[in-house]
């Protein structure tokens, strides 16, 4: 691995935000009331917490030497997949977010406008796969504009409309947003920390030089890190409250934030606030295409641009016309993509605690993800977040029989 400069807060703060992750708190308290976008910001700082809990005890070189044994070959390609994945997540975010934006504004069709989008996300990332941008100011802006936004749009939506009013309807009106014994709730709280916590696993690579000397150190970065998601989270989470007593809706259940200020805010204020939404959409996208940049360095593969970019268009466009002609939302992608990566993430903690890895142990991903599909489809209506937990069970007691299975051979 390169000698090169720790990983700045800005950056990793930067990373974990998005124009998408904004829709996503909306789309949590339309489907889960209102505690839904205080259970999806508490997702990030319980992740944190359990990661505080695998990390406990263990030494500094015990925690690189097992990331050195991920990254080497032959299983550095299974890492890197694992990170694929996340990127085109990342992309297909993205590209609906800064269409749902583009058609609020322009008036016109979302499919032709994520079209363009795409078309122009792809040349992006062409370029910066291509010649390594390393400008940290687009992060730096980024995280300006998000806690601006987080400060005054809740703030001017409620001033427009008057505190007093939107908890007086929601009182009359809709008095089951106030309700905590919403349907899935705590399932989708506890999928969501199993989904934050492997994601976390991620930024072990970026973080390796501070844990490699300075443990407690890159810690507190993740800490500080999860602490500013949440704040903003919930900060944009209770903007969506006004767009139910105020009845708005939308074409895509992912509207709803984006027609409240385009309903209450002048022209002016909504298209400023557009434009920085469109920036801080292409700003995560820029941050993706840095990550992928240095994890081609981190395991030392030689990256084919042509191809990497081929494979993102092919994968990010089938995604978008899915998400077109099945309505899926942000949530369902959140939870579709994290039912890919979370048994993966599950193995690298266990790997991480125990300190040491066997190619024998890729084994159980495979059983967690292939046995949990068509479970949930029998027992659990295909919910993804009822789909995550039980892959997580299975995951988990597979470990544990491998667990098992090493205490009887050394006894």
């Amino acid at each position: 691995m390169e000698d090169r400069k720790p990983i700045s807060i800005v950056l990793l703060v930067s990373g974990l935000l998005s124009g998408s992750i904004i829709l996503a708190s909306g789309e949590a308290v339309l489907k889960y009331g209102a505690f839904g976008g205080l259970f999806l910001a508490l997702t990030l700082p319980a992740a944190y917490l359990i990661l505080l809990l695998l990390t406990q005890g263990m030494r500094e070189k015990t925690l690189f030497g097992c990331l050195s044994q991920i990254l080497s070959p032959p299983h550095k390609m299974g890492f890197v997949l694992f990170l694929f994945l996340l990127w085109i997540e990342l992309m297909i975010t993205q590209v609906i977010t800064s269409g749902l934006i583009l058609k609020n504004v322009f008036s016109v069709s979302f499919t032709g406008v994520t079209l363009v989008v795409l078309i122009l996300f792809s040349l992006f990332s062409f370029l910066g796969l291509r010649w390594e941008w390393e400008d940290r100011w687009f992060e730096f802006i980024k995280l300006i504009l998000l806690f601006v936004l987080a400060i005054f749009l809740p703030n001017y939506i409620y001033l427009q409309k008057g505190l007093e009013t939107v908890y007086h309807n929601l009182l009359h009106y809709h008095p089951r947003v106030l309700h905590l014994d919403q349907p899935g709730i705590y399932v989708f709280l506890a999928a969501g920390i199993i989904v934050m916590f492997t994601r976390w696993l991620v930024y072990f690579p970026l973080l390796e030089k501070e844990l490699a000397n300075h443990k407690k150190k890159g810690l507190n970065k993740l800490g500080l890190a999860s602490i500013s998601w949440s704040t903003i989270v919930l900060a944009f989470s209770t903007m969506t409250i006004v767009a139910i007593t105020e009845k708005i809706r939308g074409e895509y259940v992912n509207e709803q934030m984006i027609l409240i200020v385009k309903d209450i805010a002048s022209s002016t204020i909504f298209i400023s606030v557009s434009a920085i939404w469109i920036y801080i959409s292409f700003s995560t996208f820029y941050h993706g295409i840095h990550i992928m940049n240095h994890l081609w360095k981190e395991v030392s593969i030689r990256k084919n641009t042509f191809m990497v970019n081929g494979l993102t268009i092919l994968f990010v466009g089938v995604g978008v016309a899915a998400i077109e002609h099945f309505r899926l939302s942000i949530l369902d992608l959140y939870f579709l993509f994290g039912f890919l990566h979370v048994a993966p993430g599950i193995l690298l903690a266990y790997i991480y605690r125990i300190g040491y890895f066997k190619p024998i142990l890729w084994m159980v991903p495979v059983i967690g993800i292939t046995l949990s599909v068509p479970l949930g489809m029998i027992k659990l209506s295909f919910s993804w977040p009822d789909i995550i937990l039980l892959e997580s069970s299975l995951t988990l007691l597979t470990l544990m029989f491998h667990r098992f299975s090493l205490f009887l051979r050394q006894n």
